[in-house]
């Protein structure tokens, strides 16, 4: 937490204190107290901090998620997507494409749908996980 030297040689009674990162010297000069980084103007965080033993740490309000230490809103996985019908969200990244009712993913395209679907177990991939979904049970 803190490391003291010796003064100079004309005061080698006397020494100095320094204090690690996060701590400042006390009005004693000999002891080091936690500084409340969160009382910073600016305020190191862009909407919530919590000072913390020789730190802090950043929050963000709910819906907002933290990256590289701005609060942003998170993507929608599915802007951008090409599910020919709807698309489900899966987790904060990935998500599903659902076909209609009467419909199953077309082999090699399962963002697009078919009429007549090929016998059972269909599966369905999402884009971005390597995750198949049977409609009418679950592929592990």
């Amino acid at each position: 937490e803190h490391f003291c030297v010796p003064g100079f040689p004309d005061a080698p009674t006397n020494y100095t204190c320094m204090c690690a990162t996060g701590y400042r010297l006390a009005a004693d000069q000999h002891r080091c107290e936690d500084v409340d980084d969160c009382l910073q103007v600016p305020s190191p965080c862009p909407q919530s901090c919590v000072n913390t033993k020789g730190g802090f740490q950043c929050h963000c309000f709910p819906g907002f998620d933290l990256v590289d230490g701005e609060c942003v809103e998170p993507v929608d996985p599915c802007f951008g997507t090409d599910c020919e019908y709807q698309c489900q969200p899966v987790g904060g990244t990935d998500y599903l494409c659902i076909c209609a009712e009467g419909f199953a993913p077309i082999p090699h395209a399962p963002h697009r749908n078919s009429a007549n679907p090929p016998e059972p177990p269909y599966l369905y991939w999402t884009l971005l996980l390597p995750l198949a979904v049977c409609l009418g049970r679950t592929v592990m």
